[in-house]
């Protein structure tokens, strides 16, 4: 009923390794869930995963061209030719680090034109998403953080539609914060997906990631705000988000995320309740070690 048509139903385990995001066309949907040992629970738990796999369909995660996809397309072409790359280089250090007389030549108006021209490609007629985020040097982590941006922009949509179904997705959120891990527990490569995963799916970076990672998750809210808020988001707007994230994720390095995690850990010491602060934070993480013994539910949202 969501989608206005007709679709096939298939089980989680059909999906290949590689594929995190549908092929338009059917709803693959784990064959158990058994997340809250409850019933009725575990059904609405299955609603929510059903609504987001039908909403690719709907809001057009397979969208081919129109709605802003030969844009996106063209934009972080350019942003990645490799002409403008060094276009980009040469003009930071020329006359600065290189002498003059060896730089290059500067280019005429027009064979600037033409050369910007070339190097921006067309997206073929049949092409959608797929298309684009082969455009990035390292597509596995482009097509990592549009994974999670695109379940992101589908839970909005399906909020702004839907809204006899929020209360199901709002339980389904809960049960994923409820879940997360200690972000200091995290290995530092990790942290970023992690931040990503909780500001977009979860309704927010939770106390412990905001405190150490204050800088970095005020970007991505930021992004997030201005790409996926909108009632009529489409898949263009994901995947111009997905080209800021990675960007950011790209000028991240272990060393600027251990920096942050430790002058965090200084500003926890100071004041006599952080020592209680501390304690109350261990145990909320063992209780959350226990509770995932059970399968993590943002396994089922990544499993497509």
């Amino acid at each position: 009923a969501l989608t206005g048509r007709a679709v096939e139903v298939a089980p989680l385990a059909a999906v290949p390794d590689e594929a995190r995001i549908g092929d338009g066309r059917t709803i693959h949907l784990p064959s158990v869930v058994a997340e809250f040992d409850d019933e009725q629970l575990d059904f609405r738990l299955y609603k929510v995963l059903a609504a987001h796999a039908a909403g690719q369909i709907e809001f057009g995660t397979h969208e081919r061209v129109g709605n802003g996809l030969g844009a996106a397309h063209s934009a972080i072409a350019e942003l990645y030719a490799e002409e403008n790359v060094d276009a980009r280089d040469a003009f930071a250090l020329d006359g600065y680090i290189n002498e003059m007389e060896k730089g290059e030549r500067s280019l005429a108006p027009e064979e600037e034109a033409r050369l910007q021209a070339k190097a921006r490609r067309v997206l073929p007629d049949d092409a959608d998403y797929r298309a684009v985020l082969a455009l990035f040097p390292q597509p596995g982590l482009a097509r990592r953080i549009f994974g999670t941006l695109e379940n992101g922009r589908i839970d909005r949509r399906l909020r702004h539609i839907y809204r006899g179904l929020v209360r199901d997705l709002d339980l389904t959120r809960e049960h994923l914060r409820l879940n997360r891990p200690r972000i200091i527990d995290l290995p530092v490569t990790l942290v970023p997906f992690e931040l990503l995963f909780q500001i977009t799916l979860c309704g927010g970076a939770l106390d412990d990631a905001r405190h150490f990672y204050q800088q970095i998750v005020s970007e991505l809210e930021g992004i997030v705000a201005d790409y996926l808020s909108s009632p009529e988001a489409t898949v263009a707007d994901t995947l111009m988000a997905t080209s800021r994230v990675y960007t950011l994720f790209q000028s991240m390095s272990p060393e600027q995320a251990e920096q942050q995690v430790e002058s965090g850990e200084e500003e926890s010491q100071e004041g006599d309740e952080s020592g209680a602060q501390r304690e109350s934070m261990e145990a909320e993480s063992d209780a959350a070690r226990a509770r995932q013994q059970k399968r993590d539910a943002r396994e089922l949202f990544n499993a497509w």
